[in-house]
């Protein structure tokens, strides 16, 4: 990474890794190539909208989602969901593309199978969650 990281959030597509920074102050996403089962070097291709942390990322096809996360450090989370393209160099814009039925943040994870995306997981106020939300990508 570029500096020390934590409430982060990592995807691992077939080429690339890709992290949602969890830096509130700079919403960045980072990313590093991926060869040999080694990680290449860490470059920071686009920003996302708002800056968050401990949200749930998934790369599906050219597109990364963003699912939730909490917008302060203890709290603040939110139900948005954002999706953008990601490609080696680039990556956004971000736009909203729906929301969780109920916000999450903190150790949720979002697998995606087929044509279907899943919530899973997470905190709210500190809360554990045993809800799981399915999605239709399109």
């Amino acid at each position: 990474f570029f500096s020390s990281r934590r409430r982060h959030t990592r995807s691992l597509c077939d080429w690339s890794s890709d992290v949602c920074s969890s830096d509130l102050a700079r919403p960045t996403v980072q990313r590093a190539p991926v060869a040999d089962g080694l990680l290449g070097d860490w470059v920071e291709p686009g920003d996302l909208p708002d800056a968050v942390a401990s949200p749930a990322v998934t790369v599906v096809g050219d597109d990364l989602h963003v699912l939730g996360g909490a917008r302060s450090l203890m709290s603040g989370e939110t139900d948005a969901v954002l999706r953008g393209p990601i490609a080696a160099d680039t990556a956004g814009p971000f736009e909203a593309e729906a929301t969780l039925p109920s916000a999450r943040a903190h150790s949720h994870q979002s697998p995606a199978w087929e044509d279907h995306i899943y919530s899973t997981g997470g905190s709210i106020d500190h809360e554990d969650q045993d809800a799981v939300y399915v999605g239709t990508l399109e």
